[in-house]
């Protein structure tokens, strides 16, 4: 039924990658929230020498989350730092995380640990080179 109401508005594409659903999407917008192109992350998944999927990560009800936008020259998006020291990207990578002087340092596995200072001003961390920041989302009261 919305699919049938759907394709009265607009012309309607279905992919299948290789067996894979997607979501229904208008060709108008269909890659316009994406940093990446079109099926990137399943050619990377299958690429030769691809490392074996892991679970999602599943944080304890005790632990506490905070919540970053991250801007990296690759990727943009959500990134969550536990209080137990985890680190991760909804649907992407995951590590552990450390504070150090004032720094952050980010233990990603299968990627060098990246070290982030803050930066007062901005109310941001920044890598040393500067091309990858961490902005905390804070909820509104």
């Amino acid at each position: 039924m919305f699919h049938g109401r759907i394709c009265c508005l607009t012309h309607v594409v279905h992919d299948f990658p290789r067996g894979l659903l997607h979501q229904w999407h208008p060709d108008s917008c269909r890659d316009q929230h994406y940093t990446q192109r079109r099926r990137s992350d399943y050619e990377r998944a299958i690429s030769p020498g691809a490392s074996v999927s892991t679970p999602p990560v599943v944080l304890s009800i005790e632990s506490d989350v905070r919540f970053f936008r991250g801007e990296h020259p690759t990727w943009s998006g959500p990134v969550h730092l536990s209080s137990e020291g985890e680190i991760f990207r909804p649907g992407g990578d995951r590590g552990k995380y450390r504070t150090e002087n004032g720094d952050l340092f980010l233990e990603w596995e299968g990627w060098t640990t990246e070290r982030l200072k803050w930066i007062e001003d901005e109310f941001l961390y920044r890598s040393m080179d500067e091309s990858f920041t961490l902005r905390e989302i804070r909820a509104r009261s």
